[in-house]
């Protein structure tokens, strides 16, 4: 028997023509947001462009849905009719949007986690897109009114200290903007395609020596390998004439924090997603200075952001004497928080008040360490 689909509501069905409009500085801007925010609500949008008239924002993103620019995963319909009430709708970039992303800004941005033609992704993956943006979104606006500190988003650090070679070449100079309308550009999308540079990839590569047990053996082997890791988010501030740079990890508080011993003698650990991967990756990018020949940063710490403090806790329990004693590393260069927590102090990250966890269960305050 053939199982029948059930068709799309129309907020998730685009218009068989799409309509017609000048891609403005406007458009461009609220477009850079959500690029820069693989899943964000448009009412999270409103709060990055409060300049922005409400109800503008509205028709410029109906204008980007439905010319293919930005997608509405469709999996968020389970969300709206679970919550009472009104809930703002989420949005995430549609390849066709990355592609008039990179005609205006050299930076890169990762490949699309979800496209409207493509939404066989499940709601729990594309969430871990909007925990992230959120948390992005929240130092961003919770520096604004900081006096001293300045807030360095993953756009700005990556243009201000990248390895020139590693830049896009935009087409137009968002200061000279060019009168480009969206059925222009949609009828023959690949005359801009030639133009532009190859996207880099936002991953930290590096290599690891690490002792494995090679089938048939039983004693451990050394070997080294290629590994990398994809940060969900890097950032920087400066405070006090002092910058500091920061990968960060958002844990949903389902990953694996440190896998069995089997699999840590294993080449698997490297194949599979766990928080003590991760941070492998992390401390050989970081003795290999891959940072600075790959991002352009002269340093950089790990900051886990986490569900609850009790995850936390968990994580530090479990892999805090672990990475210290295989590495001796310095147990500041690993904090966590968490988002309860964050959410207790006004949702600002950069509250005064608010204590990170090092890796040996000691409580920091950000900007005075």
């Amino acid at each position: 028997m053939i199982k029948e689909h059930k068709p799309r509501a129309k907020r998730y069905t685009r218009l068989d023509q799409p309509p017609n409009f000048q891609i403005t500085p406007r458009i461009v801007r609220v477009l850079k947001i959500i690029c820069n925010h693989p899943l964000i609500r448009v009412d999270q949008i409103a709060l990055l462009a409060p300049d922005i008239p409400y109800d503008s924002l509205k028709t410029i993103i109906f204008n980007l849905f439905h010319a293919g620019l930005i997608a509405k995963p469709i999996q968020q319909a389970e969300l709206h009719n679970s919550v009472p009430g009104s809930l703002s709708m989420f949005v995430s970039p549609d390849r066709l949007g990355y592609l008039l992303y990179s005609l205006f800004f050299a930076d890169p941005l990762p490949t699309p986690k979800y496209t409207q033609e493509n939404d066989r992704g499940k709601w729990n993956y594309i969430k871990h897109q909007h925990t992230t943006a959120t948390t992005a979104m929240q130092y961003q606006l919770a520096a604004q009114p900081m006096p001293g500190l300045t807030h360095l988003t993953q756009s700005d650090l990556w243009l201000k200290y990248a390895p020139t070679n590693r830049l896009n070449n935009p087409r137009y100079n968002p200061e000279d903007f060019p009168r480009l309308m969206s059925h222009d550009f949609l009828a023959d999308p690949s005359e801009y395609m030639a133009v532009r540079s190859e996207v880099v990839p936002l991953k930290l590569k590096t290599r690891i020596e690490w002792d494995i047990k090679l089938p048939g053996n039983s004693h451990l082997t050394s070997i080294t390998m290629p590994v990398s890791t994809e940060p969900d988010e890097y950032s920087g501030y400066t405070y006090n004439n002092r910058t500091r740079f920061t990968f960060h990890e958002s844990d949903e508080g389902t990953e694996t924090i440190l896998p069995n011993a089997t699999i840590r003698q294993s080449m698997q650990l490297f194949f599979d997603t766990s928080l003590y991967q991760k941070l492998l990756v992390y401390i050989a990018a970081f003795r290999h200075r891959a940072h600075l020949t790959q991002f352009g940063i002269t340093s950089f710490d790990v900051e886990i952001t986490t569900s609850t403090p009790t995850r936390a806790d968990n994580i530090i329990r479990q892999l805090g004497p672990l990475l210290l004693r295989q590495f001796h590393i310095h147990p500041n260069f690993v904090r966590l928080t968490d988002r309860q927590t964050i959410a207790h102090f006004d949702s600002n990250p950069y509250h005064p008040d608010l204590r990170r966890k090092n890796l040996e269960g000691q409580e920091l305050s950000l900007l005075k360490n």
